[in-house]
């Protein structure tokens, strides 16, 4: 801006005009703004000024080059410093006050705690399931742990989380209901808090006597992803009952078109739509590992198996491969595949 006031004659508003141009050169592009500049007369004006300042036209033509240039790399070098700086201090955290980092980061972008389950376990850590009594509204740390925030709960909301937090504590279920407004915390959201493990602390009105895949299916329809019934032991027989009865993607890359395979791993994300016949049909996203396999259930097969994929349930899909991935024939969650296994 200053050279532009300086050389050019400018006033603060067509330099501010310039800056705001540049600061736009990656989005549009060095053409658009070449071209804004000389619809507005920026150029000219430049030109004009610094040739009556005493430079050759050749020189002028240079340092507007130059003030154009700087706008494709000069936001990036001049922020380069502190974002570097935050980096470190990103990493600093992570590494140092493990639970704080991710506890902030996951309240921000809840979205990333299914990725974020097995990086926290690795480093000792450990979520907390949603406690009507001690969660807050996002991710809070209660010592080395990380209990799940209210705002996690599907169906729960902002009105029922508000409510919950500003009536805290609650003696029991029964103190909780007396004082709880209804109309902001229905049937539903209630339902919600039991399967989450809300009412765990209350015992018999909360999942005193489920089984932990009941525990786990619960919290997958309400959280996205299951934290109860699974130690480091337990975890490491279900991955390796996974290992032995799946493809390496290694495998599914270097498959042939038509070949039958068997990928598993977490349901990320299903598209439902309804054919032209008005049937129903879905497209799945399967995580594993960091890597993700598409698989298409034509009406017959979601019809057979398509419940089965809940967001958060881990999942084993035998089929053949296509170019739009893996077209399902059979499918069972991990959980059923353990019950059925013998027993050694």
């Amino acid at each position: 801006m200053a050279v532009c006031r300086e050389l050019g004659n400018f006033t603060d508003v067509e330099a501010n005009d310039v800056r705001k141009a540049m600061g736009k050169m990656y989005r549009l592009g060095m053409s658009e703004v070449k071209k804004f500049m000389k619809k507005q007369g920026y150029e000219q004006k430049f030109l004009d000024s610094c040739v009556e300042k005493g430079l050759s036209k050749t020189d002028a033509k240079k340092v507007w080059n130059e003030i154009i240039t700087f706008g494709g790399y000069g936001f990036a070098k001049n922020h380069s410093a502190p974002y570097s700086l935050q980096a470190y201090m990103d990493m600093d955290r992570k590494k140092y006050q493990g639970s704080d980092f991710y506890a902030s980061l996951l309240t921000e972008d809840p979205d990333k705690v299914r990725r974020a389950l097995e990086e926290v376990r690795a480093k000792g850590l450990n979520f907390l399931l949603p406690d009507i009594n001690e969660s807050k509204k996002g991710f809070s740390v209660e010592g080395d742990n990380i209990r799940i925030g209210l705002m996690s709960i599907k169906n729960l909301g902002p009105a029922a989380v508000n409510e919950i937090i500003y009536k805290q504590p609650f003696k029991n279920y029964e103190d909780f209901e007396s004082r709880v407004e209804l109309r902001k915390v229905n049937s539903l959201r209630k339902d919600s808090l039991l399967g989450s493990g809300a009412f765990d602390c209350f015992g018999k009105e909360g999942r005193l006597h489920w089984s932990d895949q009941e525990k786990r299916k619960s919290e997958i329809e309400t959280l996205g992803f299951a934290i109860s019934g699974q130690d480091e032991k337990e975890r490491a027989t279900r991955n390796k009952f996974l290992e032995q009865r799946v493809h390496t993607r290694e495998e599914y890359d270097e498959a042939e078109m038509k070949s039958e395979l068997c990928v598993g791993g977490e349901v990320v994300g299903l598209k439902e739509i309804t054919t032209k016949k008005a049937d129903s049909m879905a497209f799945a996203i399967i995580r594993k590992d960091e890597e993700e396999y598409d698989v298409t259930l034509f009406p017959k097969q979601f019809h057979a198996f398509g419940d089965l994929f809940k967001e958060g349930e881990t999942v084993l899909v035998y089929g053949k491969k296509d170019e739009r991935g893996l077209i399902a024939e059979m499918a069972a969650t991990l959980d059923d595949l353990l019950d059925a296994a013998p027993k050694t």
